[in-house]
């Protein structure tokens, strides 16, 4: 009866419900299972999205962490490097010290030959220069010349002469 006061029947009713089934059953396969094929896509493709998220943010990590590996290797490296370079460059100032030291200490000790023996060529030509002046002098004196033989024994004599007081006066 309340039916009735409504203004609707039970025939009504009845046919309403029939129709509200096949629409359910129309809406039901139209409409909500490809609905839920999108959805069911859609997650899919969201957890797909999110796994390969993941999946490059753990490459992105690991390849980080070979970076700073490799930059911190390049910075040993370099290290190393410098060390090296600093080492060699000493050893070759050592090196370099030392043979001016060697070069020097030839010089020095040609240049002491090299004086030695103008000391020596000195003392030659100062010896012949007196053994000139000296048979001049004799030969002034005794008023003759000498023969070779005589001239060389004088002169011998006289460079003998020289040494001993040469080696005296010293």
């Amino acid at each position: 009866m309340i039916l009735a006061t409504t203004g609707l029947y039970t025939g009504d009713l009845l046919w309403y419900l029939i129709l509200f089934a096949v629409l359910l059953v129309a809406v039901g396969h139209f409409a909500w299972n490809p609905v839920n094929d999108m959805m069911e896509k859609r997650r899919n493709k969201i957890n797909d999205d999110i796994d390969h998220a993941q999946s490059a943010r753990q490459t992105a990590e690991e390849q980080q962490k070979k970076t700073a590996a490799a930059l911190a290797d390049s910075k040993n490296q370099a290290v190393a490097i410098i060390s090296k370079a600093q080492q060699q460059g000493s050893a070759q100032q050592d090196q370099i010290i030392a043979q001016a030291h060697t070069d020097a200490e030839t010089m020095k000790k040609q240049a002491e030959k090299d004086a030695a023996q103008a000391r020596q060529d000195a003392l030659a030509h100062a010896k012949d220069d007196i053994a000139d002046l000296s048979v001049q002098i004799a030969s002034k004196l005794i008023n003759k010349e000498l023969d070779a033989s005589a001239h060389q024994q004088l002169i011998d004599s006289y460079i003998k002469g020289l040494d001993n007081n040469n080696g005296q006066t010293r």
